[in-house]
């Protein structure tokens, strides 16, 4: 979930069953604008999709659990394929492509609170590895 009015532009919040609980992990981007974890990097990653993509990966190094159950959205369908951009100016590219990805993106959910986040991982099954932001 995005954090809404707690965070800043471009905050999201990770929330993953690790050990079959909820666990909930800030994702920012660094000074170089590139996604991290909890401050940590996971690679090289400009956008909240890319990084979940490696974090989708068996073996990701640091990463506890691979994010292979994705909570969806309703009327949404899985694909973890990027989503197709909109025409934005030339300034507002970049953040324009990501505001779109994420508004299509499957398991990126309008900010909510951390009870609906855990009620929606619950309903789908605490299964290590269901995740959605």
């Amino acid at each position: 979930r995005s954090r809404g009015e707690e965070g800043k532009p471009g905050e999201y919040v990770l929330s993953v069953v690790y050990k079959g609980r909820p666990t909930h992990h800030l994702m920012t981007k660094n000074s170089d604008g590139k996604y991290t974890v909890n401050k940590k990097t996971y690679g090289d990653h400009s956008t909240v999709q890319e990084l979940l993509s490696t974090l989708a990966e068996d073996g990701t190094p640091g990463w506890p659990v691979k994010l292979d159950k994705p909570v969806k959205k309703k009327g949404k369908k899985a694909s973890m394929k990027k989503a197709s951009v909109r025409k934005a100016s030339v300034a507002n590219a970049e953040s324009k492509k990501e505001q779109d990805e994420n508004e299509d993106a499957f398991y990126i959910f309008k900010p909510i609170t951390r009870e609906e986040v855990e009620e929606k991982l619950k309903a789908a099954g605490l299964d290590d590895g269901r995740f959605l932001v």
